[in-house]
């Protein structure tokens, strides 16, 4: 809190007689900032889906700011916590949305099971780059991308 307050060029108590104390400052920013989410373009078929979808998780990885903060978010996710609960419901809610329109597309398109698990495809989905970012702090490029929504394709298209 003394950081914030003099970055904002104001003393701790200004602070204060706003929020309690910092998750609560906290969760009110979790709830007023646009989260840049992944989008999931129709591209007509899996394959081509992921490799959209990866590519545009790939390109927001390699921006800065991402770079610093996303690792720290997902961080206070797996703290749990009111702030850690909060910004789970806000980022993996955005991003299930995403990620449920690809799978509802390849589900109408016969390229995977209707019994395929929502929660399980995700987690395959996004799962390779989270890695390979995250806990590697590599980033993937065009045939490594490529590799990987073949792969996905592939795993998600034999599961049942």
């Amino acid at each position: 809190m003394e950081q914030v307050a003099r970055r904002a060029g104001v003393g701790k108590a200004a602070l204060y007689r706003r929020w309690s104390g910092r998750e609560a400052m906290m969760l009110d920013l979790v709830a007023s900032i646009e989260f840049p989410i992944i989008a999931a373009p129709d591209r007509g078929n899996l394959q081509d889906d992921l490799l959209a979808y990866l590519t545009g998780a790939a390109h927001l990885f390699r921006r800065p700011l991402a770079r610093r903060l996303l690792p720290e978010l997902y961080a206070e996710m797996s703290r749990g916590g009111a702030l850690g609960n909060a910004l789970r419901d806000k980022l993996l809610g955005l991003k299930g949305l995403q990620l449920q329109g690809l799978i509802d597309r390849a589900i109408a398109r016969s390229e995977i099971s209707p019994s395929t698990d929502l929660r399980l495809a995700s987690a395959l989905i996004v799962g390779p780059l989270y890695w390979a970012w995250i806990i590697e702090r590599r980033s993937f490029e065009g045939a490594s991308l490529s590799f990987i929504a073949k792969s996905l394709a592939t795993a998600l298209s034999t599961s049942d």
